[in-house]
């Protein structure tokens, strides 16, 4: 039952009480007495109900509010959310004290669980092997953790009394200033390396990542994570000093192995043109001849590739006509054509003068042709086709999309995306280097076009590079040729 229930029945039976006492009193024992008689008495019994009335709502509801409030009260006071509060009866009063255990109950659950996040929070930050801290807006250190303080060298305690400017390097300070700027202004996450001296003034070089620290939508703190990069930093100047060695050798190697060759070339080919009635030996002519040829390719792709990775590749820009470029390259690969017992066919819907770099451009040209006839069988076609294209997709004005295809027996489809990686190669061992393909994109993307390849296997494969029409040639003298970056990253040049 309510209390509200109980309330009104009590009231309700206490008022015809005392409304029958009224009645019968007046009917029988003050007949005769003087109305003021009356008056009191009725006044006498309004007390009498009011103060029946009182009690029992201080028996049923007030004992028991206050009751509640002195166990809530102690509760708070005692910061103790385990303590719970005993319910009696059966009405809103319980209700609301088995309310008010759920809500402790939950209190509980939830002060345990940031307890145990705290708990994890700490041992995170004091066992972390990367530096953890965090500092005011003034750049104060207000908490550290061990592996800073032992990595600088200072106690923890002196660490915490310190500001971030005195351990960093003062050649950083200016950077460490606009990044703190960033995040108590810009409000943003920053990420950058500086360096920080030791208490024994040794240099560590680290990686920073911090973040601000937000209290009712204000910034109050950073919190920062650095990392000691001193070791990967000296493991990158090494790794560099060792790739320029190799490049250095490379370049040296390649000059000395490609005067022989061009020497052996031009002797084969007087060889040649002397042993007309010995077949026999115009068979192991040609046969060096094709050697001599794959020879000069491989060290032109390996100082090339050199030179475009390391940005010291020139482009020789000039007007030339596409028409001329086509019929060099196909003449340069026809005696490996005929040697195989391949078919050129090429075609151009109009001659047009372009300009670029025609000798890097024949060289693409080249590769992709002998790449095109090692992997068509004899009596099989290569197509070679170019054409003026007004608008392209790769960039603004005309350009020239060359295509050479081939009747061979095609590319499987997980190898078409690795096909102009460097050294990777699709042949046998001893019979190519993975280096012609990836020449002709880092070429093609130099003069700002794109490389591609569409093959089925059984299908035959077709490559085609799209480049501008027209390369800006060098104002004031053709001579001093155009420097280029190499090409970024792994661009998407197959698809």
């Amino acid at each position: 039952m309510t209390i509200r229930t109980k309330t009104l029945l009590i009231i309700g039976i206490t008022f015809l009480v005392m409304l029958v006492v009224l009645y019968w009193t007046s009917s029988n024992v003050f007949v005769n007495h003087a109305p003021m008689y009356r008056l009191g008495y009725f006044l006498i019994a309004g007390i009498l109900f009011g103060t029946v009335i009182l009690l029992f709502l201080e028996k049923m509801v007030f004992s028991r509010v206050t009751f509640l409030s002195r166990s809530v009260g102690t509760i708070a006071t005692q910061s103790d959310v385990g303590q719970r509060i005993i319910p009696k009866g059966k009405d809103e009063l319980t209700s609301l004290t088995q309310s008010i255990n759920e809500m402790l109950d939950a209190i509980e659950g939830t002060e345990g669980e940031l307890q145990e996040s705290e708990e994890r929070y700490r041992d995170l930050f004091e066992n972390a092997s990367d530096f953890v801290y965090l500092l005011d807006l003034k750049g104060n250190f207000t908490s550290v953790n061990a592996a800073l303080a032992e990595t600088i060298g200072y106690p923890r305690a002196t660490l915490e009394t310190m500001n971030v400017a005195q351990i960093v390097a003062p050649d950083h300070l200016e950077l460490l200033g606009q990044m703190l700027r960033k995040k108590i202004v810009g409000r943003t996450v920053t990420t950058y390396e500086l360096d920080v001296i030791k208490k024994d003034g040794e240099r560590q070089n680290v990686e920073v990542s911090s973040r601000p620290i937000f209290q009712a939508g204000h910034v109050v703190g950073i919190h920062g994570i650095a990392r000691n990069i001193t070791a990967r930093k000296e493991l990158e100047r090494k790794s560099k000093e060792l790739s320029d060695l190799k490049d250095d050798l490379t370049r040296m190697l390649v000059h000395d192995f490609k005067n022989p060759m061009t020497v052996i070339s031009g002797y084969l080919d007087l060889m040649e043109k002397r042993q007309t009635d010995n077949p026999e030996a115009l068979r192991w002519i040609n046969q060096m001849k094709l050697a001599a040829f794959a020879m000069k390719q491989m060290v032109s792709n390996l100082l090339d590739i050199s030179r475009l990775e390391s940005a010291t590749f020139n482009l020789a820009v000039e007007r030339f006509s596409l028409t001329r470029l086509i019929n060099e390259a196909l003449a340069e690969t026809d005696f490996i054509a005929k040697n195989k017992g391949v078919t050129f066919h090429h075609s151009l819907e109009q001659d047009f003068e372009m300009t670029g770099d025609s000798m890097v451009l024949k060289r693409v040209l080249t590769n992709l042709v002998n790449n095109a006839i090692k992997h068509t069988p004899s009596g099989k076609n290569i197509f070679v086709a170019g054409e003026y294209v007004e608008k392209t997709d790769f960039f603004e004005g005309p350009g020239v999309r060359v295509v050479v295809r081939d009747e061979g027996e095609g590319i499987m489809g997980e190898h078409l995306y690795k096909i102009f990686d460097k050294y990777w190669t699709t042949t046998t061992a001893g019979k190519g280097t993975g280096l012609g393909l990836a020449f002709c994109r880092m070429a093609i993307e130099s003069q700002k076009g794109s490389l591609w390849v569409e093959s089925e296997p059984g299908k035959g494969s077709v490559f085609s590079f799209i480049i501008p029409k027209d390369l800006p040639l060098k104002s004031g003298n053709d001579d001093n040729p155009q420097s280029v970056s190499p090409p970024e990253g792994e661009r998407s040049s197959s698809r």
